[in-house]
């Protein structure tokens, strides 16, 4: 497997994601602690987001589709005329981590999340959990043109009962090439990337649907000060788990 550093020094953007003047609401920054039920010892929680009016226009920008709060919630739309998922993202920094966030399918197959690398000039989707059809998989980036383009890796998609209508609560982790994802609890995922994600910066969070689909309650931790040793007991358990 390959790895590699990227500099995320483009321009102002690295001072505008870690100014305190970035720092709004929704997001928290505390500092590493002890292991709770939703994250490991070492890990600081660096977003929670309850994806409704307060965070919306503070910090989500549409890239393709509709976005907006109905009846309280975060809703995705898809435009078909635009073949493309409906999706939206916020910046934050971060390399190794944990995102959560809990989605319902309203009139749709697919929602992705996940993490990407963003700039003026271009766009790396680098990590999505994708839930499709009834399965979970994985996608990361492969190549680094102006738009990176996405394959999966690992296992074959996962049969998993997602009912439409109900939220789900969707998580992946990662570190270095290492990647798991769980619905619901359950740990339906884990293995590691094919294209290089170790010491690679994300600094965007990426959510989109086919259809129409929600999203609530969003969190994001850091693993940046969570033991090497650690990680790989919990990838490893995660692995037996499947």
């Amino acid at each position: 497997m390959m790895n590699v550093r990227r500099s995320f020094v483009v321009g102002g953007l690295a001072w505008l994601l870690v100014s305190p003047l970035f720092l709004g609401t929704g997001l928290v920054a505390r500092a590493a602690g002890e292991a709770t039920a939703e994250a490991p010892e070492g890990a600081a929680l660096l977003v929670e987001d309850p994806l409704d009016d307060s965070t919306f226009k503070a910090h989500w920008v549409k890239a393709k589709g509709t976005f907006a709060i109905e009846d309280g919630v975060f809703t995705a739309r898809e435009i078909l005329e635009e073949n493309h998922h409906a999706g939206a993202g916020r910046l934050q920094p971060v390399v190794d981590g944990i995102l959560d966030v809990e989605f319902r399918f309203v009139e749709s197959s697919e929602v992705q999340f996940g993490l990407d690398y963003t700039t003026d000039e271009k766009k790396d989707h680098l990590l999505r959990a994708v839930v499709k059809n009834g399965t979970v998989s994985a996608r990361a980036g492969w190549g680094w043109a102006k738009t990176t383009r996405m394959k999966p890796f690992g296992p074959k998609p996962v049969a998993l009962d997602v009912p439409a209508g109900e939220w789900h609560r969707g998580r992946i982790e990662f570190r270095g090439q290492d990647v798991i994802i769980r619905i619901d609890g359950k740990t339906v995922f884990a293995a590691s990337a094919e294209t290089p994600l170790k010491d690679v910066q994300k600094n965007r969070l990426a959510l989109t649907a086919r259809g129409v689909a929600q999203f609530r309650n969003l969190k994001l931790w850091s693993l940046d000060s969570v033991a090497d040793a650690a990680w790989e007991k919990r990838f490893e358990k995660a692995q037996r788990e499947l």
